[in-house]
């Protein structure tokens, strides 16, 4: 019975693969369930088994993968350790520096920007996960700020809510220049300044 559920996994996990590849290619709509169980090599049955339709398909691989990697990226940073600003300087790089580092979030990233028209109705309940995501991902970030505000190191004259919803602003705009032309710069390499640039809005001139 173990090996049946680990090889379930192994199959789920290479539907997920390749129903990236597939929404990547011919986006959202164009993409049919036997092409992504083709590209995966099972059967479609073998998708249905593990997924009831396209749209359950799609919010597994963007929700799910994307956040996985997300906590993975959080987790490794926070847990090195050091003084609140090398916590902040060094979680936010590699927020913002992730897409470029981890092709799998690349992959996503374009898919959800590039390849998935607006208003489809099957991908409502989608949308409104990333709308709560973001709230969400905005919540933790202002408890994050605020540690910062009452440690006397970022500006008290400024709310942490609104400091955490510019953040996310900042990076979003960031990541979709790089992802309309990667070639112009990399994210790798600016990431620690750009890092730097809204810190010094937010820190206080004189911190303890």
């Amino acid at each position: 019975m173990r090996r049946t559920k680990e090889e379930a996994a192994v199959t789920r996990q290479t539907i997920l693969e390749a129903a990236l590849h597939i929404f990547g290619s011919k986006g959202y709509s164009a993409t049919r369930l036997e092409d992504i169980a083709e590209a995966a090599g099972v059967t479609r049955g073998a998708v249905y088994w593990h997924f009831q339709n396209k749209a359950q398909l799609y919010n597994t691989l963007v929700i799910d993968m994307s956040s996985r990697v997300f906590e993975e990226v959080i987790g490794q940073a926070m847990s090195e350790g050091g003084s609140y600003l090398d916590m902040f300087k060094r979680i936010h790089t590699r927020v913002l520096d992730m897409v470029e580092r981890y092709p799998e979030m690349r992959a996503i990233m374009e898919l959800v920007s590039h390849k998935v028209e607006e208003g489809i109705p099957e991908l409502a309940e989608t949308f409104q996960t990333k709308v709560e995501i973001v709230q969400d991902a905005v919540r933790q970030g202002a408890e994050f700020l605020e540690q910062g505000i009452n440690e006397g190191i970022l500006r008290s004259d400024l709310d942490a809510f609104d400091m955490a919803w510019a953040w996310q602003a900042f990076r979003e705009g960031v990541t979709q220049l790089w992802l309309q032309n990667p070639s112009g710069f990399s994210l790798i390499q600016k990431a620690p300044t750009l890092v730097d640039i809204y810190l010094r809005g937010i820190v206080k001139s004189d911190p303890k």
